[in-house]
């Protein structure tokens, strides 16, 4: 082929280069097809999809600078994939406004509220509580949510009283025989009237659980999932150690691989038996948590089948709610049904946690 001519060795090796990454970049795109247990390894591709993105981009700009014909095949490769792309980087160059009726939801992993920085906790507590109290929601999902009887590191009763939200739906996962209750909660200003909870029965780890509070909104009912999936449990701190290619970077590495595909199994489960259930609503649904998953995921394509994402309805740039080591993660998410209209769609970077709340303005359409 002419444009391959008279390429020299640089371009060459930076052609090769480029071809790999666009084949990653591809196998991401596809990765959301696959149950991510039995296949691992293009799940993990789909994690890094904004990083491969942001590579093919670099090395494709590159080629309009190099030679511009060669840069058309990966013009085509990223542009086979912008629905994709949109649910990780949306832009929105007309903001809508939210209606006079909108009203405002936030979901947040509030982490037990820091409970086990033993010497900071209850300031820890008290900030992040000013901070829900200043933000004052309607509706409030809260996952890793921690209670306890008496006034052992109270946190239902100061929300109760601060908030206007002062209706709660809280299920339990694990409790301790001091009467320490972890699970996750659901706030609401409008009457609640019907609740129940989603346990994953194979779980050991009862702290992830999923949850739906029905709730009398505008003479009608709407159904609120709250969903807390299960981690990967990785701990970036490793990162340094598997970047240092020494001996125990491969054990590292290994050890890595076992935690991925036991939170894919995990939550490829339960986010089965979440769809199963929402599938039977008989209200609109409204969907928060905390999946533990990226947008071009199984996880993803399950939960949002028929709903819409209101960060890529509203939101602008990355949208990352993971505070920690990977900084570029979108794993926290709050969907609507269609009878829904959602705006101003915003992630709020407030260090409190290892994830950052996330709020939007809801309405309902045709009333």
């Amino acid at each position: 082929m002419v444009v391959l001519k008279n390429l020299g060795f640089f371009r060459w090796v930076w052609l090769i280069i480029h071809t790999v990454f666009s084949i990653l970049l591809i196998g991401s795109m596809i990765s959301p097809i696959f149950k991510p247990f039995e296949y691992w390894y293009i799940a993990f591709l789909g994690i890094n999809h904004v990083l491969l993105l942001f590579i093919n981009l670099f090395f494709t700009l590159s080629w309009l600078l190099l030679r511009p014909l060669l840069a058309i095949p990966f013009i085509i490769v990223i542009l086979s994939g912008v629905s994709l792309h949109q649910r990780s980087f949306p832009l929105h160059f007309k903001n809508e406004k939210p209606g006079k009726d909108a009203i405002k939801i936030m979901s947040w992993n509030v982490q037990l509220f820091k409970l086990y920085n033993w010497t900071h906790n209850k300031q820890l507590r008290d900030e992040m509580i000013e901070f829900i109290s200043n933000e004052n929601p309607d509706i409030l999902c809260l996952q890793e949510y921690f209670q306890a009887s008496g006034d052992y590191f109270e946190t239902t009763k100061i929300l109760k009283n601060k908030l206007d939200a002062k209706n709660i739906h809280f299920s339990k996962g694990v409790s301790n025989n001091v009467g320490h209750e972890f699970g996750i909660a659901t706030f609401s200003r409008f009457p609640i009237i019907n609740t129940g909870s989603i346990f994953f029965n194979e779980e050991k780890n009862k702290t992830n659980l999923a949850q739906y509070t029905d709730i009398l909104w505008n003479n009608d009912t709407i159904r609120i999932y709250n969903i807390h999936l299960a981690s990967n449990h990785l701990n970036t701190q490793e990162v340094d150690e598997i970047m240092e290619a020494n001996n125990k970077s491969w054990i590292i590495t290994r050890k890595w691989i076992s935690k991925l595909r036991n939170g894919y199994k995990h939550r490829q489960n339960q986010i089965i038996k979440v769809r199963k259930h929402m599938d039977q609503s008989p209200h609109p649904v409204l969907v928060c948590g905390d999946m533990n998953d990226v947008p071009v995921s199984y996880t993803y394509k399950i939960i949002s089948n028929g709903l819409t994402d209101a960060f890529v309805n509203s939101g602008n740039g990355l949208g990352a709610t993971y505070n920690g080591r990977l900084p570029y993660l979108r794993i926290d998410y709050i969907f609507h049904d269609n009878s829904i209209r959602s705006t101003s769609f915003d992630v709020i970077y407030k260090p409190f946690t290892d994830h950052f709340p996330i709020r939007c303005w809801i309405e309902q359409l045709n009333q």
